[in-house]
């Protein structure tokens, strides 16, 4: 006894065609992400993710050094200020950070600042107290 063996119909190209489109439109409805497998986290506490960031020089945030104006100021309260303590009173640029305004003080005088406090005014003047270092 033979067995037979049954042939299948043949399958014309149309219809290919739209078994073909009818994939492509279920695979659009699906979306591209739908097959990712779900990253498990294991710790309890929130890790900020990285992101990357250029690195980053002194020079490079402080910006390129230039030389600003410093106006020395005269009132009674800053001379006896002075003559007393040792510290100079002067109104800095504003754009001026501290570092800077300690820098235009040592140029022109030769004195050391032993730190600069600063005061921004109303008026958008910086008021800089820069006592000297005590050599």
């Amino acid at each position: 006894m033979m067995l037979k063996v049954m042939k299948e119909a043949p399958v014309l190209p149309q219809a290919k065609a739209e078994a073909k489109a009818l994939k492509l439109k279920k695979a659009v409805l699906k979306g591209v992400h739908s097959h990712k497998e779900k990253k498990s986290h294991m710790s309890s506490t929130f890790q900020c993710p990285r992101t990357s960031s250029a690195e980053c020089s002194q020079e490079k945030l402080a910006g390129p050094l230039r030389h600003h104006q410093l106006i020395s100021l005269t009132p009674e309260l800053a001379m006896k200020k002075t003559g007393d303590k040792h510290t100079l009173v002067l109104i800095a640029d504003a754009k001026a950070s501290k570092r800077h305004t300690q820098q235009a003080v040592k140029k022109p005088s030769d004195a050391d600042a032993a730190t600069v406090n600063t005061l921004l005014g109303p008026d958008g003047e910086e008021k800089a107290d820069i006592p000297l270092a005590t050599d």
